[in-house]
């Protein structure tokens, strides 16, 4: 028997794996398909710098426009660079407010954290930001139930110098905040104007989180968006329920966290 020619037996292999190829592409083009079909949008997102570097700038905008999402928050990794400044400049392009998110505890670990923040707004501005997305977590840090008034107070200072001078620069400031914040942190939020983004996660059951945030959400005077986590659902569904459930209690801004997993769809039906 002569042995098969390297063109054929190159032919042979590309038809073998042909369906696994395909197979390796069905999950995200369902999971894209499902969320149209379900009428999915979300006023917001998330992108972390690895997914950020690892994607086109065209392919994010494609992903952004797919859910109608109208305000992006980047953690980009970098301070400046060409990808960053055209991102930027094809978001507003398109009608996409973008936001440097910030989240370094270390604004609230001594007084007077602004001084240093006000590095980065400085250059934020000047690469050419919509504003500025604070995703500081001062509960997050070791100490904080031991002294949660030091730091309930640093924060709310941290919040006042920035949102002036945002004011004085005329950029945009706005803020991701747990369920359990602080109430003088919430008047504060509300009397500065500054629109609040729940981070509603962990916990799939939405008419409990609903509960547990009555007093947050009328401190805040409705000026906040719903913050969703897609590793929190099973399937794209219970995100579209969710967001039925939510607009049947008023709540009709949502957020999505984050742009990779929606996309990728980890939760298909």
């Amino acid at each position: 028997m002569k042995s098969l020619s390297t063109p054929i037996l190159f032919f042979l292999l590309a038809c073998f794996l042909a369906p696994f190829t395909l197979m390796a592409h069905v999950p995200q083009v369902a999971v894209s398909a499902r969320m149209q079909q379900q009428g999915l949008t979300f006023k917001s997102t998330y992108i972390w710098s690895a997914y950020f570097k690892a994607t086109s700038n065209e392919d994010l905008l494609a992903q952004l426009h797919l859910f109608q999402i109208e305000e992006v928050f980047l953690s980009p990794g970098a301070e400046d660079s060409d990808k960053i400044r055209s991102f930027i400049a094809l978001m507003k392009a398109n009608g996409i407010r973008i936001y440097r998110l910030i989240g370094e505890n270390s604004y609230v670990q001594k007084d007077n954290g602004f001084q240093d923040l006000k590095k980065k707004l400085i250059n934020l501005k000047a690469v050419g930001y919509t504003g500025v997305h604070l995703d500081v977590e001062p509960h997050a840090l070791s100490d904080y139930k031991d002294n949660l008034n030091l730091y309930t107070n640093r924060f709310n200072e941290l919040i006042d110098s920035t949102k002036t001078w945002c004011n004085y620069q005329q950029i945009d400031i706005n803020i991701s905040i747990p369920m359990h914040t602080q109430a003088s942190t919430a008047i504060l939020l509300a009397q500065l104007n500054i629109p609040a983004y729940i981070m509603a996660y962990e916990n799939p059951n939405v008419l409990k989180l609903i509960q547990r945030t009555v007093d947050l959400r009328a401190q805040l005077q409705d000026n906040f968006v719903w913050v969703l986590r897609t590793i929190d659902y099973a399937s794209v569904g219970q995100i579209a329920d969710v967001q039925t459930t939510l607009q049947q209690h008023g709540i009709l801004k949502t957020g999505i966290y984050e742009l990779k997993t929606l996309y990728q769809g980890f939760y298909i039906p």
